[in-house]
């Protein structure tokens, strides 16, 4: 839906989560949600050299808590959801929010983009 909505603002986005990273009729596999952080820099960098003006991230709760993406510059995030699923790295609902909070508690707010 985000790639959707930056087409239709006329920027094209690449995509980045569980399923695949893919920007246009470029397709890469993945084996996790979120890259480590050089892989990821790598890939935003294939993005922009294909063109893409903004990308979509689904970034995973490992990866907050991984610092994963701490450089990264966030303009917008959304929560979507939280469940039980990943208890068994987080060990308990207050440590799971604890790191997708960071999100907005830390990346969001510190984001140099104007």
């Amino acid at each position: 839906m985000t790639e959707a909505i930056f087409a239709e603002a006329g920027k094209p986005a690449g995509v980045i989560g569980t399923i695949n990273h893919h920007f246009q009729d470029h397709v890469w596999k993945t084996e996790m949600t979120t890259p480590d952080p050089v892989s990821f820099q790598e890939r935003l960098k294939q993005f922009k050299d294909l063109g893409a003006k903004a990308v979509a991230l689904e970034v995973s709760s490992h990866a907050l808590d991984q610092a994963r993406v701490d450089e990264v510059p966030f303009d917008v995030a959304v929560f979507t959801n939280l469940s039980r699923d990943h208890l068994d790295y987080h060990k308990d609902m207050n440590e799971y929010f604890k790191a997708k909070s960071k999100l907005f508690s830390d990346l969001l707010t510190r984001s140099t983009k104007p």
